[in-house]
């Protein structure tokens, strides 16, 4: 998630924001676990004012259930019907907080089915992203259950860069050159 920058040190200090998963987080990590997108959305507003990068990489659950039942709900109760309400959209509260200003850099990512490109824009807009890194989900050897991903890495000031197919790792060290040149820039 954020990057609060390098401590006395020099070696960068990262908070990762995790919902429940089986991976160990990274040696030196600070690591914040939430169970539920409220959960993850005040842990991200906790650490907004110490950061100088976030990186929103996963998206969460855009709708809850409404009401929670207390108890399980057995089968042979008469049909149901589930009543969602929407999820705060974490990264778009960010950039409404940041009001104009440089930092902290806010980089967001999109799964995308169709017209990539125009669903990045949009974002960038809407959520005043500096980048938006957009996948491709209907690419058969690149994103999920992959070790390979094909992205399109789009800006603020309207640049793009399509990234063949390449390993995983090797998008990351891609984006986050760019994330350097924006600290660069806006220092």
């Amino acid at each position: 998630m954020p990057w609060p920058g390098p401590p006395a040190g020099g070696r960068p200090k990262v908070v990762l924001v995790s919902g429940p998963v089986d991976l160990a987080p990274p040696p030196g990590v600070e690591l914040i676990r939430v169970n539920t997108t409220r959960e993850m959305h005040e842990a991200v507003l906790a650490q907004y004012d110490r950061v100088t990068v976030v990186m929103k990489t996963a998206a969460v659950s855009d709708f809850r259930p409404r009401t929670v039942a207390r108890h399980k709900i057995k089968k042979t109760v008469a049909d149901r019907s589930l009543t969602l309400g929407r999820n705060p959209d974490i990264l778009q509260e960010l950039g409404k907080r940041r009001q104009g200003a440089t930092r902290p850099i806010l980089v967001g990512f999109a799964a995308e089915s169709r017209n990539l490109r125009a669903e990045g824009r949009r974002k960038i807009k809407d959520k005043q992203l500096d980048l938006i890194v957009v996948n491709d989900i209907t690419a058969h050897d690149a994103g999920f259950a992959t070790e390979t991903n094909r992205v399109l890495i789009l800006d603020r000031e309207g640049g793009e860069e399509s990234l063949p197919l390449l390993a995983k790792e090797e998008v990351s060290d891609r984006i986050w050159d760019r994330v350097v040149a924006l600290l660069g820039r806006s220092s």
